[in-house]
């Protein structure tokens, strides 16, 4: 599955993940358990760029498990706020989801990673396997955004999925504080929160303003951007290609620390991008992204926010 991650607190909840790395108020001993919500996307296990440590002044006797014992609770809720570049045109999205049961893997993709990158190669020709998770979805009501360019609603259709956010330009500036509420519904009460969006990425090397940039396929990729205090830098490495007459898709994703200001991509890593894909033109993308994970009136939560960043078109060789 894809990746996506973010920082902020939210409010009136016995215990909190703040999605920080820094010890800190988080200088908990140990991190959440393995066994919530196995569905690859989890922010209740350590990431790939660190882990998310227990607020240390969690009093919530859930997240603490007796030796043996497994969790359950695979419910999970998600909102996505952010914005992404196409063709050197940004547009802002944002979308909620909530559920039972976690997603199953996409049987037409191949999963591959190692360290603190992941490969995703799919046959594009294949349908998508039918989400069996039952209807309605659970719902939190009407999500409001507000603190960006205007407000921003989401609003649940009957069968519990959520209307999609998008537009345009940037609606949600960065840096700054977005707060979200949700009007509640029988299934999860209201909420008000806040989440960080991060500042803009600068990169610096490659040159953003490069037409093309060349990438073999043989040699390490580095990637360099001012610090920044995102909690996260996602790097991703995308192209589309016809093997055989069958429509095929690769994607490698790459997370780094805001702060480092240096990622490097392995040559293990983008040699998934098999040599007969030489000549082929992909997509480069670099972003700034900050996670909340938390607990909301009992259910685990996600908060995703992605800031704005660069997008480079790439000749593979």
């Amino acid at each position: 599955m894809w990746r996506f991650f973010t920082l902020a607190w939210l409010l009136g909840c016995s215990g909190t993940l703040d999605g920080t790395r820094a010890p800190g108020v988080d200088a908990g001993p140990r991190d959440v358990g393995p066994g919530v919500n196995p569905d690859g996307n989890d922010p209740f296990r350590p990431t790939d760029a660190g882990v998310i440590l227990v607020d240390g002044t969690v009093q919530d006797s859930a997240w603490v498990l007796p030796d043996g014992a497994v969790l359950t609770d695979e419910r999970l809720g998600y909102l996505y706020i952010g914005t992404f570049v196409n063709n050197g045109v940004e547009s802002s999205y944002a979308s909620a989801e909530f559920r039972l049961q976690p997603r199953v893997e996409d049987g037409r993709c191949r999963y591959h990673g190692a360290g603190n990158w992941d490969v995703v190669s799919c046959d594009e020709s294949m349908t998508m396997a039918l989400d069996r998770h039952p209807r309605p979805f659970p719902t939190a009501g009407v999500i409001t955004i507000l603190g960006g360019a205007q407000p921003v609603m989401l609003n649940p259709n009957p069968d519990g999925t959520y209307q999609y956010f998008y537009q345009s330009g940037v609606s949600f500036p960065g840096p700054g504080v977005l707060t979200v509420r949700a009007s509640g519904s029988a299934v999860l009460g209201g909420f008000s929160t806040s989440v960080t969006l991060p500042p803009t990425l600068r990169v610096l090397s490659p040159d953003p303003a490069v037409g093309t940039l060349t990438v073999d396929r043989m040699r390490d990729l580095e990637i360099t951007w001012n610090p920044n205090p995102t909690r996260s830098v996602y790097i991703a490495l995308q192209a589309a290609f016809t093997s055989g007459g069958t429509p095929r898709s690769v994607r490698m994703t790459q997370e780094f620390y805001g702060t480092e200001g240096r990622g490097v991509v392995p040559s293990q890593a983008l040699r998934d991008f098999a040599a007969s894909m030489a000549g082929t033109t992909a997509t480069l993308t670099v972003l700034p992204y900050n996670i909340t994970a938390t607990r909301i009136n009992g259910w685990p939560m996600q908060f995703n926010v992605v800031g704005r960043g660069a997008q480079f078109t790439v000749q593979l060789r």
